[in-house]
């Protein structure tokens, strides 16, 4: 399912053939482990740098995007079982599509090099709403301090008229899906 997500996001067909050739096994089950707990909040970061560590000669990052994109078809799950539309779910992973794009826009190849960062999208840590990305953000010992980071992707179109409208589909997203 992890080609449907790629081109749900409008991943470059370029990059999704060069996906298709990628050797990860998947039925190893440290790898799938890992690839599943990259949608947990909590474990995730353990769990990218774990699958770096399985996943040698990666250079480009196309093996770790490929366990990641197949890590998003359990996130789109999450998103089915919460109620969340599937336009927040191709708005928010269409970052993958943004990363690689500017890959290829800074060093001439498509490449990843960004999941030091897309482990917020697939633990439904990070929602694309509108022009502006919201992070539900949880510090301290006792985990109890709550907050919303805003955070602007690269390709938003900034206004005043469109982080107002974001602002406000963010209040009622978050009203209704995580209103703690």
């Amino acid at each position: 399912m992890w080609k449907k997500t790629a081109e749900m996001i409008g991943l470059p067909k370029d990059v999704i053939k060069l996906l298709s050739a990628i050797d990860v096994d998947i039925s190893n089950k440290k790898i799938s482990e890992n690839i599943f707990l990259l949608t947990h909040p909590e474990k995730s970061m353990e769990a990218r740098t774990a699958l770096k560590e399985m996943l040698p000669q990666d250079e480009k990052g196309f093996k770790i995007l490929f366990c990641m994109l197949v890590a998003a078809d359990a996130t789109y799950e999450e998103y089915k079982k919460f109620g969340i539309s599937e336009k927040i779910f191709i708005d928010t992973m269409k970052c993958f599509t943004r990363f690689v794009n500017e890959h290829m826009a800074s060093y001439g190849e498509y490449g990843f090099d960004r999941d030091f960062w897309t482990w917020r999208q697939l633990s439904l840590r990070l929602f694309r709403i509108g022009e502006l990305e919201y992070e539900k953000c949880i510090v301290g010992e006792d985990k109890k301090e709550k907050f919303i980071s805003i955070h602007i992707p690269s390709d938003a179109i900034i206004s005043r008229e469109n982080c107002l409208k974001s602002h406000k589909m963010s209040k009622e997203f978050f009203k209704k899906f995580y209103p703690e």
